[in-house]
Formats: structure tokens, sequence, C-alpha cells
């Protein structure tokens, strides 16, 4: 849970197109807290900062504002 400037948008000549993250926990805080509390290392093109277990949301739900 940090920001992360490399994945914004710049010039999609230069890095890619980049990435827009945006939302908002209305319940169930303590998942997201489980996930951020989980063990990381390496993985695929990353160097760092992945779930060593495989993180898999398997349903979300879209609240109305």
């Amino acid at each position: 849970m940090v920001d992360n400037d490399f994945l914004n948008h710049r010039d999609r000549t230069v890095r890619g197109w980049g990435y827009t993250v945006f939302g908002r926990v209305v319940e169930g805080m303590e998942t997201v807290d489980g996930i951020v509390a989980l063990p990381t290392g390496s993985g695929g093109p990353f160097s760092k900062d992945v779930p060593k277990d495989a993180v898999v949301i398997r349903e979300t739900l879209i609240h109305p504002l």
C-alpha cells in the first residue's frame, strides 16, 4: 500500500500507457489488511513486493454512490 509513481501515465512513447487505479473499500477492510500482511518477494517481471502466494479476488461488488 504505497504510491507507485512508476505506474503513472507519462508518455506512451516512453513507458507505455500507464494505469488508472481507483476504488474505495466500503466493507471488509480486514481482507485488504490481510493481503497487505502477506509475505512478499520477487515474482514475474517484478523484483520485489509480489505476494509469495497468489492472491485471487473471487468476487467484487459495485455499490452505488
